[in-house]
């Protein structure tokens, strides 16, 4: 399971998709999603594979 401020940081990040959805340029949308698809899956993997199972 995510400690608190991992998922702290990802709410984080899927309120920046939000605005980037609702409020960027029209003609940028799509790199702006993806710019924070990326970060999110960054955080999502990040320390992958290290520590404990059981964590």
């Amino acid at each position: 399971m995510m400690d608190k401020n991992r998922l702290d940081i990802l709410y984080k990040y899927l309120d920046l998709l939000t605005k980037a959805y609702f409020t960027d340029d029209p003609l940028n949308v799509k790199a702006s999603i993806e710019r924070v698809f990326i970060l999110i899956e960054l955080e999502i993997n990040k320390g992958y594979g290290e520590g404990d199972l059981n964590d």
